[in-house]
């Protein structure tokens, strides 16, 4: 018997058949690998979606509340800027805006919080940071500070944009 596999063409033979069946169970595993790393990937895929709906949200949220204290401070900026300040015509006129803007405030932090997960911890204290601007700008109405609304408006301003920047690299 090991006279047959001694002989040139049956040895041939054994050694293509070895070597195709080496080839197959390569192939095999390489595509066992490959269709894991697509599944990976499609995964990936839709939780970005997913993510980019719940930042979408998250983001829409605190621009209405950024708009609606930007109103207020449209508002409020000829009043206070009056000698004498007429504190009862800036109460009558900013407060209904006012209790508006907080109210918009209170549901972005919300939305930011139950979206912690999906929005990520970067982002997530991006917004965050974002919202205690908007809150220090409430407060500066509060305290009649024109000039540190203005500050604070600059300021609100440049962490939108780096927000955007962010979001912009992320999705």
């Amino acid at each position: 018997m090991l006279e047959i596999l001694e002989h040139p063409a049956i040895s041939n033979i054994l050694d293509r058949f070895l070597l195709g069946g080496l080839l197959l169970f390569c192939g095999f595993v390489l595509n066992g690998w490959l269709e894991k790393s697509k599944a990976r990937s499609a995964l990936v895929n839709e939780i970005a979606k997913q993510r980019v709906v719940y930042v979408a949200e998250a983001w829409t949220a605190m621009y209405e509340a950024q708009l609606s204290i930007e109103e207020v401070f449209r508002a409020a900026l000829p009043i206070l800027t009056e000698e004498p300040r007429d504190e009862v015509r800036l109460k009558e006129s900013v407060g209904p805006l006012q209790r508006d803007s907080m109210k918009k405030m209170d549901r972005a932090v919300e939305i930011i919080r139950a979206n912690q997960f999906w929005l990520g911890e970067e982002m997530y204290n991006r917004l965050r940071k974002f919202n205690d601007l908007l809150v220090d700008h409430v407060r500066a109405f509060e305290e009649a500070n024109a000039e540190k609304l203005e500050r604070l408006l600059t300021k609100i301003k440049e962490n939108r944009m780096s927000i955007v920047g962010f979001v912009e690299d992320v999705v």
